[in-house]
């Protein structure tokens, strides 16, 4: 009972960070360019940011070991409060070359304490729920950013700089429920455990842990087809405001029925998947569905005539790729070793992000070159490797992640 009231605080609590940072995701940039006229300014807030956050997942995973999570987690909510303190004073000022390192630091801040609190949050749950809770917070999230997003460009075209407030708010609120946790709850020391009691130095763990993930054949599958899987839905979703655009000549009611469309099925694949037992369903079941909803949503998008054909195929991929992506991120967590989780979790993100800032440009040279059908068979066939072979994967390695994952539980 104790446990399940943590978890559920800390869903709150990640969901209000989500839709905070949503809000100043999209609308930061555009208040950029506005006060700038730099587009090349306005792209660096996007750029900045994954790098902080790779920086972060590379590193932030022998801290999140290191030390309890809860501390993790207070000293990077104070850290953003300062930070978005800070940015806001540098815009009244009109010092705007401040933007991108305070964005920079706020990044590296969101993506440790957004590790701390996913790993710890999976140690409390841990087992066969683990792909139900998953997918439970997974829709609060994805609700959360949903309507950020929205919000974030009308909010900042509203209330200009004022609109940092409701993101500096949501992290005010934040520090509170952590608190609020810390008071009620971690004074049972089992709560909140230091995964790794006799750390290495950070460098040296870091190489350690690279190793250990490449000797383990199963978490070096998994971290491969974790990257790729990073890699596509991104790409996809970029690439498509430029192929709708190329292909059809969309009209804004288009664009905005994509972000629409994208964000209910990811949702409501979600809420689905948090109500059902996966482990139940044969994996026979599970390859059928996710090549049908993946690959047969990214076919109807090559093949189809019109945008609306395109908007159904782009809706059936991300109903159906949470179904993998849940799979993977529990099968990963269970086998990884109890003192190097947050080490194998940041590695995969970083990875994921890597492939993603790598691949995107790469995305477009191949449209320029060879087209958009091209490319979305590429894509098509990616997808339908990745699918397939995570359940492979899955499937020999079942029985053996299972008994391990109960033995360092």
């Amino acid at each position: 009972m104790k446990h399940t009231k943590i978890v559920n605080l800390l869903v709150a609590l990640s969901t209000i960070n989500s839709f905070g940072s949503a809000l100043t995701w999209t609308g930061l940039p555009i208040l950029a360019f506005y006060l700038t006229g730099s587009p090349l300014f306005t792209s660096f807030l996007f750029i900045t940011s994954s790098i902080a956050r790779i920086v972060t997942t590379f590193f932030g995973g022998y801290y999140v070991d290191k030390y309890k999570k809860i501390t993790i987690m207070i000293l990077c909510i104070i850290g953003s409060i300062f930070t978005f303190s800070f940015l806001f004073l540098a815009i009244q000022q009109e010092l705007f070359y401040l933007l991108v390192p305070l964005m920079v630091l706020n990044g590296l801040f969101g993506s440790a304490n957004a590790l701390a609190q996913n790993i710890w949050m999976n140690k409390l749950i841990e087992g066969d729920n683990l792909v139900k809770h998953i997918s439970a917070r997974n829709s609060w999230f994805l609700s959360a950013k949903t309507l950020g997003f929205g919000l974030g460009p009308v909010f900042f075209k509203l209330f200009a700089a004022n609109a940092l407030l409701f993101d500096l708010a949501t992290y005010v609120i934040s520090l509170g429920i952590v608190l609020f946790i810390q008071k009620s709850y971690v004074k049972d020391e089992t709560i909140d455990t230091v995964s790794d009691r006799n750390p290495t130095k950070i460098l040296h763990n870091l190489k350690e842990s690279f190793i250990s993930v490449w000797k383990s054949k199963t978490l070096s599958e998994l971290s491969i087809l974790e990257t790729i899987n990073g890699m596509i839905t991104p790409i996809i979703i970029s690439v498509s405001v430029f192929v709708l655009d190329l292909r059809y000549d969309a009209s804004t009611a288009v664009f905005s029925g994509f972000w629409i469309i994208g964000g209910i099925g990811s949702i409501l694949a979600n809420m689905l998947l948090s109500k059902v037992d996966v482990y139940k369903w044969s994996k026979l079941q599970l390859l059928i569905t996710s090549n049908a909803l993946i690959v047969g949503g990214l076919i109807m998008m090559t093949a189809s005539p019109v945008p609306i054909f395109y908007l159904i195929g782009f809706s059936l991929f991300t109903f159906g790729t949470p179904i993998i992506n849940n799979l993977l991120r529990a099968e990963i967590f269970i086998k990884a070793p109890n003192h190097m989780k947050a080490k194998y979790k940041s590695i995969t993100i970083a990875l994921s992000d890597l492939s993603k800032l790598i691949f995107i440009p790469i995305s477009y040279l191949i449209i320029d070159e060879f087209g958009v059908v091209s490319f979305l068979i590429i894509f098509t066939i990616l997808s339908l490797f990745r699918v397939n072979y995570s359940f492979k994967i899955l499937l020999s390695n079942e029985k053996t992640i299972r008994e391990e994952g109960d033995s360092i539980a």
